[in-house]
Protein backbone atom coordinates (compact mmCIF):
# COMPACT_ATOMS: atom_id res chain seq x y z
CA UNK A 1 0.00 0.00 0.00
CA UNK A 2 2.71 2.14 -0.24
CA UNK A 3 3.22 2.16 -3.49
CA UNK A 4 2.65 6.12 -4.43
CA UNK A 5 1.52 4.73 -8.14
CA UNK A 6 -1.32 2.52 -7.28
CA UNK A 7 -4.75 2.53 -6.07
CA UNK A 8 -6.71 0.23 -4.47
CA UNK A 9 -10.65 -0.24 -3.56
CA UNK A 10 -11.79 -2.27 -0.53
CA UNK A 11 -14.90 -2.57 -0.10
CA UNK A 12 -16.86 -3.91 2.99
CA UNK A 13 -19.78 -4.35 4.88
CA UNK A 14 -18.11 -4.30 8.42
CA UNK A 15 -15.51 -1.57 8.50
CA UNK A 16 -14.97 -1.70 12.39
CA UNK A 17 -13.53 -5.22 11.34
CA UNK A 18 -10.91 -3.49 9.35
CA UNK A 19 -7.32 -3.04 10.73
CA UNK A 20 -6.90 0.67 11.87
CA UNK A 21 -3.66 0.39 9.87
CA UNK A 22 -5.58 0.25 6.77
CA UNK A 23 -8.33 2.56 7.80
CA UNK A 24 -5.63 5.28 8.54
CA UNK A 25 -4.59 4.88 4.82
CA UNK A 26 -7.70 4.59 2.80
CA UNK A 27 -10.34 7.43 2.11
CA UNK A 28 -13.60 6.31 3.45
CA UNK A 29 -16.54 6.88 1.06
CA UNK A 30 -19.44 6.05 2.45
CA UNK A 31 -21.91 4.49 0.03
CA UNK A 32 -25.59 3.99 1.56
CA UNK A 33 -27.49 0.59 0.44
CA UNK A 34 -30.20 0.83 -2.01
CA UNK A 35 -33.42 0.72 -0.66
CA UNK A 36 -35.24 -2.44 -0.76
CA UNK A 37 -37.72 -1.72 -3.08
CA UNK A 38 -34.59 -1.48 -5.80
CA UNK A 39 -33.76 -4.58 -5.40
CA UNK A 40 -37.37 -6.24 -6.59
CA UNK A 41 -36.22 -6.58 -10.10
CA UNK A 42 -32.82 -8.23 -9.43
CA UNK A 43 -34.54 -10.65 -7.19
CA UNK A 44 -37.70 -11.18 -9.07
CA UNK A 45 -35.37 -11.96 -12.71
CA UNK A 46 -33.36 -14.83 -10.31
CA UNK A 47 -36.46 -16.26 -9.80
CA UNK A 48 -37.51 -16.22 -12.93
CA UNK A 49 -33.82 -17.40 -14.06
CA UNK A 50 -34.44 -20.61 -11.33
CA UNK A 51 -37.83 -21.21 -13.04
CA UNK A 52 -40.05 -20.08 -9.79
CA UNK A 53 -42.96 -18.01 -10.34
CA UNK A 54 -42.37 -14.49 -8.78
CA UNK A 55 -44.23 -13.84 -4.95
CA UNK A 56 -45.85 -10.85 -4.44
CA UNK A 57 -43.50 -7.52 -3.61
CA UNK A 58 -44.54 -8.12 0.40
CA UNK A 59 -43.44 -11.55 0.48
CA UNK A 60 -39.70 -10.63 -1.07
CA UNK A 61 -39.54 -7.22 0.46
CA UNK A 62 -39.09 -8.72 4.03
CA UNK A 63 -36.42 -11.12 2.56
CA UNK A 64 -34.65 -8.34 0.84
CA UNK A 65 -34.83 -5.79 4.29
CA UNK A 66 -32.96 -8.96 6.38
CA UNK A 67 -29.81 -8.27 3.81
CA UNK A 68 -29.02 -5.17 4.91
CA UNK A 69 -27.88 -3.97 1.48
CA UNK A 70 -25.59 -7.09 1.16
CA UNK A 71 -25.66 -7.92 -2.65
CA UNK A 72 -24.51 -10.99 -1.88
CA UNK A 73 -26.97 -11.97 0.22
CA UNK A 74 -29.69 -10.71 -1.57
CA UNK A 75 -28.88 -12.88 -4.05
CA UNK A 76 -28.53 -16.10 -2.00
CA UNK A 77 -31.88 -14.99 -0.46
CA UNK A 78 -33.12 -15.20 -3.80
CA UNK A 79 -31.64 -18.50 -4.49
CA UNK A 80 -33.14 -19.96 -1.39
CA UNK A 81 -37.13 -18.68 -1.95
CA UNK A 82 -36.72 -19.60 -5.75
CA UNK A 83 -35.70 -23.65 -4.46
CA UNK A 84 -38.44 -23.05 -2.21
CA UNK A 85 -40.81 -22.17 -4.62
CA UNK A 86 -40.01 -25.00 -7.64
CA UNK A 87 -40.09 -27.30 -4.38
CA UNK A 88 -43.51 -26.83 -3.00
CA UNK A 89 -45.22 -26.31 -6.52
CA UNK A 90 -44.37 -22.46 -7.65
CA UNK A 91 -43.22 -22.95 -11.04
CA UNK A 92 -43.70 -20.59 -14.26
CA UNK A 93 -44.96 -23.27 -15.87
CA UNK A 94 -47.52 -23.99 -13.13
CA UNK A 95 -48.34 -20.43 -13.01
CA UNK A 96 -49.01 -20.48 -17.14
CA UNK A 97 -50.85 -23.40 -16.77
CA UNK A 98 -52.91 -21.74 -14.20
CA UNK A 99 -53.54 -18.82 -16.52
CA UNK A 100 -54.15 -21.10 -19.20
CA UNK A 101 -56.89 -23.13 -17.08
CA UNK A 102 -58.37 -19.34 -15.93
CA UNK A 103 -59.19 -18.66 -19.46
CA UNK A 104 -60.73 -21.38 -20.79
CA UNK A 105 -63.26 -21.29 -18.02
CA UNK A 106 -63.99 -17.84 -18.99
Amino acid sequence: MSNPNSIFYFTTNNLHGVDGGVQSRCHLINMEAAPSQAWIKLFSQILIDRGASIPSAQTMLPLIDACNGCVRDIVTAAQVLAAKRIESGHTIQAAANADDAEQDAA
